[in-house]
């Protein structure tokens, strides 16, 4: 018994309110020649677009040599929404913090001057900082002052930013500690710890209880932007998680992924590169992924470059040398390894050039199995509609198909044109392909199939051989109506 390469069981497609197909079960054998008939309108255009993903599946399933057609959910896919999940969490922290204070707190509050510079590492540490909610330290006319997270309500000035942060830590224990008891004196007011230790003086009660009630809002301001800011991690996080996954399974079914695991398909109306030579239009279909990246890197290089330099002229101008000159060296290690990755690829070598050889050679080879060699150098548009037909085909054919889906191939050709495609249909099959077509020229479909389903509005209503589709009420009543039945 012949290996069953496509199983198709309970396919469903609804538009709305509309069911396009309706429970379609279909068994297609390796290396068979399959066809789909029905009246117009019979859904037979949507299970193609079905089986090659261009159409989303309601309901059922379909396996392609005995593996669903749906690409899988792994462990690496899993991680990389975390990853993204998690991306998105921390722009929502930064979004949710106050750019602008966060700004005002890492870069401009560590910029001082062509003297001193700017410590990245610094800036680095203030943002950490910010984000966790502590208290701003914020440069001010030479000065160092410490404010609550948004920037208002300023605690005292610093000459330099160490005694700034020495001014924070002790105001967050006053705010989180302290005890306000008379000196042993009498004559003043102490803020003490709960250790003991002594944090500040005052004067009278009422200044050493201002104190500790100013410190306690920044201590509260600090839980509150804690708190608001692990809410956006957590909601964002799972919003980029839940987004990206969504994203993600709708492209489950993509026509390239379709593609690259073997099923290929030409269409009722014909879709070629009118513009492209007849070979181009094969090659397009024979470019490796590795290749289609090489493409893209020399598509993408020279804007890429030029925008980073503009992006780091203006970093440069706008801040500081020292700053410019850091984002210059990360430029250019970017793009070294730019550089290093498009060599890896071949793009500076002979290997984009020995490959495109290649490919001429192979869609020569297919232009010549489709009866088109010597048109190659042709414009697809100059092309006749039953050669167009076959450059469909050839096209179709340079993906390497298991399965080759072919809507309607025959429209339009006369008697004879008809007979060729049927001889070229046949040797697509004595090289291994499975067809499955859909097709009204009944000439074509009774000569050339070993299988036939029939549609009608969305549901089988017959299978089987030629002959006994031909003998089917079922068929009859489709096409002819009831009456020719009785």
């Amino acid at each position: 018994m012949s290996e069953t390469l496509v199983q198709i069981k309970g396919l469903t497609v609804r538009f709305g309110g509309l069911t396009a197909v309706d429970s379609v079960d279909l068994s297609i054998e390796q290396g068979s020649i399959s066809a789909v008939i029905g009246p117009n309108g019979a859904g037979k255009t949507t299970l193609f677009n079905a089986i090659a993903g261009l159409a989303p599946m309601t309901e059922g399933s379909i396996q392609l040599g005995g593996a669903p057609l749906t690409r899988s959910e792994t462990r690496r896919h899993r991680w990389w929404w975390a990853l993204c999940g998690l991306g998105f969490g921390l722009v929502s922290v930064v979004l949710g913090s106050n750019p602008d204070k966060l700004w005002a707190v890492t870069i401009r509050g560590n910029y001082v001057g062509r003297i001193t510079g700017f410590s990245p590492a610094e800036a680095a540490r203030d943002a950490v900082a910010h984000l966790a909610g502590e208290a701003a330290i914020e440069r001010r006319a030479g000065r160092y002052y410490v404010t609550l997270p948004d920037g208002k309500m300023p605690f005292g000035s610093s000459a330099t930013k160490a005694e700034a942060r020495e001014r924070r830590q002790r105001l967050t224990e006053l705010g989180s500690l302290a005890a306000v008891t008379p000196s042993e004196d009498g004559g003043r007011w102490v803020l003490r710890a709960g250790d003991g230790r002594v944090l500040d003086e005052a004067v009278t009660q009422k200044e050493a209880q201002n104190r500790v009630d100013n410190a306690k809002s920044l201590v509260m301001a600090r839980s509150n932007a804690r708190m608001t800011n692990l809410a956006a991690l957590i909601l964002g996080a799972w919003l980029g998680f839940a987004g990206v996954r969504s994203v993600w399974r709708q492209q489950r079914r993509a026509p390239s992924w379709i593609a690259q695991q073997g099923v290929a398909r030409t269409f009722q109306n014909i879709r070629l590169f009118s513009a492209m030579t007849v070979r181009e239009n094969v090659m397009v279909a024979l470019r490796s992924p590795k290749l289609v990246m090489l493409e893209r890197l020399r598509a993408f290089r020279t804007p890429v470059l030029i925008a980073s330099f503009f992006v780091l002229a203006g970093i440069g101008a706008r801040f500081h040398l020292a700053i410019g000159g850091i984002a210059l060296g990360l430029g250019l290690a970017t793009s070294a390894a730019y550089l290093a990755w498009a060599q890896r690829l071949g793009a500076f070598s002979e290997k984009a050039v020995l490959s495109e050889r290649a490919d001429r050679e192979k869609a020569g080879e297919l232009l010549a199995f489709v009866g088109l060699g010597a048109r190659a150098a042709a414009l697809a548009s100059e092309l006749a509609y039953g050669d167009r037909r076959r450059l469909e085909i050839a096209r179709a054919l340079a993906t390497e198909p298991r399965l080759l889906l072919l809507d309607e191939p025959a429209a339009g050709m006369n008697p004879t044109e008809a007979r060729a495609l049927m001889e070229l249909i046949r040797s697509i099959r004595a090289r291994g392909i499975t067809v499955l077509l859909i097709e009204h020229h009944m000439q074509v479909v009774m000569g050339i199939s070993d299988h036939i389903a029939v549609l009608d509005h969305g549901r089988k209503i017959a299978e089987g051989t030629p002959d006994e589709v031909r003998r089917s009420p079922a068929v009859i009543a489709a096409y002819l109506g009831q009456d020719a039945v009785a």
